[in-house]
């Protein structure tokens, strides 16, 4: 334990971790800790093995859709339609990254008044989420590695799209088929130089 402590206070550059609990929240900081940890220590990483939210279709909308924190980790999520699926990036289990736009709950339904059920991808079991008077969810988790819980608290504000990285495919960029020489012109476009 001494060791673990040791090495997060040299990956933060000697930082209190005492200091770093109080300012941030102990759940922000504990999940930014761990990932400083798993840089600091050359633990490999990659993205983690999630469905991305294109690939699962959104159902009907529902009365719990919009953002959330998780309370654990002070990261937020967003419930659309029957899935919800990561605004922000956070690593987890030091080696998994978790990108915007990757589904973390799906199969998500109305089982009874402000009750739901659904399938939580990255601790890889079912999930029981109840509404809470103050409108966060309470989430239980039967996890492959063990039960789990946290709560989901609403994050005041809009909901407005996720921004999307990926370049768009130009369907007009040409048909080259014909062409025996292509080139490239001084603005970086491609062309037919016959």
């Amino acid at each position: 334990m001494n060791q673990t402590i040791q090495m997060l206070k040299g990956a933060l550059g000697g930082a209190s971790l005492l200091g770093l609990v109080s300012a941030g929240g102990c759940a922000a900081a504990a999940g930014d800790m761990g990932s400083a940890f798993a840089t600091a220590a050359g633990i490999p990483q990659m993205d983690a093995f999630l469905p991305a939210r294109e690939a699962v279709a959104a159902g009907e909308p529902m009365a719990i859709d919009g953002d959330y924190t998780i309370s654990t980790i002070g990261k937020r999520i967003r419930f659309e339609g029957g899935r919800a699926y990561a605004v922000d990036p956070w690593l987890h289990g030091f080696t998994l990254k978790v990108r915007p736009g990757m589904v973390v709950i799906r199969d998500i339904q109305k089982t009874g008044s402000g009750q739901y059920t659904g399938q939580d991808l990255p601790l890889m079991g079912p999930a029981t989420m109840s509404v809470m008077e103050n409108g966060a969810l309470d989430v239980a988790v039967r996890g492959t590695l063990g039960p789990a819980r946290y709560q989901l608290v609403p994050v005041a504000g809009s909901v407005s799209p996720l921004p999307v990285d990926d370049d768009p495919v130009d369907d007009d960029a040409g048909d080259f088929s014909d062409c025996e020489t292509i080139d490239v012109d001084g603005n970086g476009n491609i062309i037919c130089a016959d």
